[in-house]
C-alpha cells in the first residue's frame, strides 16, 4: 500500500470508534483475557455502570453474564482460544443502566501472535428485540400447533413428486391408523401412499394428483390400514397449492368414520 494511503493514528482510532456495534480487542496470555480497547458503543450496548467499566478495563471476566449462560459462553471462548478462527455466541448480560438482562450477540475472531499470545477481536450487538420476536413467533407457532391438533381427525401436508413426501402432520394423523407420533415420524420417511389400503391406493393417488395439477380441492373417502390389521374409513378434503415453478404440495384434512371402520373390522374378522 502506498504511504499516502496509510491512515494516521487518529484516523484509525476514528474508524474503530465508529465501527457498527460494540468493538473490543483483547489479548490472551494463556491465563487471562486482558482488554486492550473498547469503543464507546461497547459501553452503550453492555450498559455497565461506572464501577463496572473500571473493572472491565483491567481484566475481562464474566461480569454480569446470566448464571445460566456462563458455562456455554466459557465453552465458546475455550474453543476460540484453542485455535485461530471465528465464533459467534448469544447470551444474556445484565445491563446496569436499564436494570435488566439484555440479549447480546458476540462475534469474535482470534489471531495468534509471534510471542505466543492471542489477539481477540469482538463485535457486540444488542439483539434483545430480535430474541423477543423469535420467542413470540415460537409461542405463536406453538399456539397454532395446539389449535391444529385440536381439529378432529388430522391435518397433513405432502410434497408431491414421484411420491407423496410428508412435510407436516398433526397429532391426529398417526391416531387414524393406531400409531404414536414417534412411530409415525419414522413411517412417513417412506412414500405416504404406501400407508393407504392397497385397493384404494390408485384412486387416492389419482385424486390427489388431479387436485395438485389443477390447484383445486376435492373431497372423497378411502380406507387406511390400521396397525392392528383392520381397515379404517377416512373422509378427506384435499387442496393443492404452491407456485408452478416450485415443487407442488397438497394439504389433506382427515375425518374418520368410526361406525364404518367398526363394520369393516367386523366384516374382515368374520
Amino acid at each position: 500500500m502506498a504511504e499516502g494511503n496509510l491512515l494516521s493514528v487518529n484516523q484509525m482510532a476514528a474508524v474503530l470508534e465508529h465501527t457498527p456495534g460494540g468493538l473490543a480487542v483483547y489479548r490472551y496470555d494463556g491465563e487471562r483475557l486482558l482488554p486492550l480497547f473498547h469503543n464507546s458503543s461497547f459501553y452503550e450496548i453492555t450498559g455497565y455502570s461506572s464501577e463496572h467499566i473500571k473493572s472491565t478495563q483491567v481484566e475481562t471476566s464474566f461480569l454480569g453474564v446470566h448464571p445460566a449462560d456462563i458455562d456455554s459462553l466459557r465453552g465458546k471462548l475455550s474453543i476460540l482460544l484453542a485455535r485461530d478462527g471465528g465464533e459467534e455466541h448469544t447470551y444474556r448480560l445484565w445491563n446496569d443502566l436499564k436494570g435488566e438482562y439484555r440479549w447480546i450477540r458476540m462475534k469474535c475472531s482470534a489471531c495468534s501472535e509471534g510471542d505466543g499470545t492471542k489477539l481477540l477481536y469482538c463485535i457486540y450487538d444488542d439483539v434483545t428485540r430480535q430474541k423477543q420476536l423469535e420467542d413470540e413467533l415460537t409461542t405463536a407457532n406453538e399456539n397454532m400447533e395446539d389449535i391444529i391438533n385440536a381439529i378432529p381427525g388430522g391435518v397433513a401436508i405432502y410434497k408431491v413428486t414421484d411420491m407423496f413426501e410428508t412435510v407436516y402432520f398433526s397429532d391426529g394423523v398417526p391416531e387414524l391408523s393406531g400409531y404414536t407420533v414417534e412411530e409415525y415420524r419414522e413411517l412417513v420417511k417412506q412414500d405416504a401412499a404406501d400407508m393407504i389400503y392397497r385397493e384404494d391406493r390408485d384412486m387416492v393417488v389419482s385424486n390427489a394428483g388431479e387436485v395438485v395439477l389443477n390447484r383445486g380441492m376435492k373431497e372423497f373417502e378411502f380406507r387406511k390400514q390400521h396397525r392392528d390389521g383392520h381397515v379404517v374409513w377416512v373422509n378427506v378434503h384435499v387442496s393443492g397449492w404452491g407456485r408452478r415453478t416450485a415443487v407442488p404440495c397438497c394439504t389433506a384434512y382427515f375425518i374418520t368414520f368410526p361406525s364404518l371402520s367398526r363394520l369393516s373390522w367386523r366384516w374382515t374378522a368374520w
